[in-house]
């Protein structure tokens, strides 16, 4: 079976590791009767050709444009016209591609606006599948449109409950074709060998520091995480915060850093390749997101055997710390309950931390690539046998003219 994953991606997120172990896995454990081909749409994989030569997944390069490497990343606003330029300049390379080697799956992953159009508009000898990146958002405009794309669509994946939910509330998609399917976040492997890479940074020593890690965004809101440590460092002194990640909001956190003399306490350190060794090394992480679905970082974390503080935002944190007891658990976006959460962690005993941080681990667990793999292969074998039967009950009623 031929497997096409699509994924043109403009900035560092979570979901590249989660696609490229993705199909990795299924290279892996099906022992090659799945072949994966990724599709490098502006040139945005080319950084990852040698992995994928090692694995045996191939690689279908579409335009590689030296104009991408020049568009803006960063920003609500440049990111979207990056987002423009990917659709309007594979619209017609993709629809060659699927016309003249149409894959027996084609997984649409990020910017799925452009495979979903084709497949509508086009009869393709390829099935569509759609796995959600994130909780998607309805305005009334993209809920209308959803509703008639997806008709021609073979199903869709969601990374939680919560998610599915939503999916069937708003009615966009029939809910026989809807799945959870956990993303492939863990490499057990190679997680092993990283988190014990040692720490680069002189200022940052095992248990001495609090660990944010995401995107410098709005969505993960780490203005609350600085303001709620101006008021943790009054009681426990001696901890640092370091926040990994990159993105449009970096001077405006800058800013808040110095307007609260946090500049030798709270430290932006960037992308990091490694989040692992920071994991094993820091005190606790804590997620301070508006919405999270599910949080590839708290899985991380739970594997790392790292204590885990998250905000109660949608749709992803309650499900992973199974609603407090594989974590700490406060209000969205409540300093206060922030605060209070960090404390009952601090005032807990070792054993209580271990017997949330064991539940979390095997939650965690159920997002490793076998794990992925063994859902997927499920889902894949299921609506195979669900399609033969809908097809031969088909033509019985047309030979019995009904």
């Amino acid at each position: 079976m031929n497997i096409y994953y699509w994924l043109p991606f403009v900035g560092k997120v979570g979901t590249i590791a989660a696609v490229v172990n993705s199909a990795i896995s299924l290279q892996k454990y099906s022992k090659n009767n799945y072949q994966v081909t990724i599709i490098n749409a502006v040139g945005e994989w080319s950084e990852h050709l040698d992995l994928f030569e090692k694995n045996n997944i191939k690689v279908i390069t579409l335009n590689n444009s030296k104009i991408f490497k020049k568009l803006p990343r960063l920003g609500f606003f440049f990111s979207r016209l990056t987002y423009f330029y990917i659709f309007f300049s594979c619209f017609f390379r993709l629809k060659k591609l699927l016309h003249n080697n149409p894959p027996d799956i084609f997984v649409a992953h990020l910017i799925t606006s452009l495979p979903l159009i084709l497949n509508f508009f086009y009869s393709f000898q390829t099935k569509m599948v759609l796995k959600t990146s994130g909780l998607p958002k309805f305005t009334w405009i993209r809920k209308y449109l959803w509703k008639i794309v997806l008709k021609k669509i073979y199903f869709v994946t969601a990374a939680t409950q919560g998610t599915i939910t939503h999916l069937e509330k708003n009615k966009v998609v029939n809910k026989g074709k809807i799945f959870i399917l956990n993303d492939a976040m863990l490499n057990c492997k190679k997680i092993q060998k990283l988190k014990f890479e040692n720490l680069s940074n002189s200022f940052l020593e095992k248990d001495n520091f609090i660990l944010g890690v995401g995107r410098l965004t709005k969505q993960k809101n780490f203005a609350l995480l600085i303001e709620s440590f101006v008021e943790i460092i009054k009681k426990f002194n001696n901890l640092k915060l370091a926040i990994l990640g990159e993105g449009e909001d970096r001077e405006d956190l800058n800013k808040l850093i110095q307007k609260n003399n946090l500049n030798n306490k709270v430290y932006l350190l960037g992308h990091q390749k490694n989040i692992f060794k920071f994991l094993k090394n820091c005190k606790c992480f804590i997620q301070s997101s508006l919405w999270e679905d599910p949080g590839f970082v708290t899985i991380e974390a739970g594997y790392c055997n790292t204590p885990v503080i998250s905000s109660d935002c949608d749709h992803g944190p309650k499900e992973l710390l199974l609603d407090g007891k594989a974590g700490f658990l406060f209000e969205s976006n409540n300093k206060r309950d922030l605060l209070n959460a960090f404390e009952n962690f601090m005032n807990s005993s070792k054993n209580e931390i271990y017997k949330k941080a064991i539940f979390l681990k095997k939650n965690s667990k159920l997002f490793s690539m076998y794990s992925h793999y063994s859902q997927f292969n499920h889902i894949l074998k299921f609506m195979k046998t669900k399609y033969i039967h809908e097809e031969q009950i088909e033509k019985r009623m047309k030979k019995l003219k009904i």
